[in-house]
């Protein structure tokens, strides 16, 4: 079973994300702001892919971005967020993430993302 971290800042707003991850059969870890994550990444038991669901991408949230990925250079990591605006996803997507999707949105195309980093993490085409 996949290991999906996702790093939240709204608990009540990622819970259908929750229901979706669960319901396809992936395990979910959850934890909210930089020091619960740090600690949980730290641990033996690595994900298999970073879920960040952020409210504001920009400070904080984009240097914890910059951070996990300099630490975990090889771990997928999925950005979802408010926003949509062009410049905002090019700059998160150079920061580190490894896909971008504008949040509340359809849960299969979050779904589909998931597995589409998943087998690329593999190195698989199904």
């Amino acid at each position: 079973m996949d290991h999906i971290f996702v790093i939240a800042v709204d608990s009540l707003r990622e819970a259908r994300l929750d229901l979706a991850l669960h319901a396809a059969g992936y395990q979910v870890t959850r934890a909210f702001g930089e020091p619960a994550t740090q600690a949980a990444l730290a641990g033996d038991d690595m994900p298999d892919l970073v879920i960040l669901a952020l409210a504001s991408p920009v400070g904080d949230s984009l240097s914890l971005l910059q951070r996990l990925r300099a630490a975990h250079t090889r771990l997928p990591m999925l950005v979802l967020l408010e926003q949509g605006a062009p410049a905002l996803l090019a700059r998160l997507l150079d920061a580190g993430a490894d896909d971008c999707v504008v949040w509340p949105s359809d849960v299969e195309v979050v779904l589909a993302r998931v597995r589409a980093l998943l087998r690329r993490r593999r190195g698989t085409a199904r």
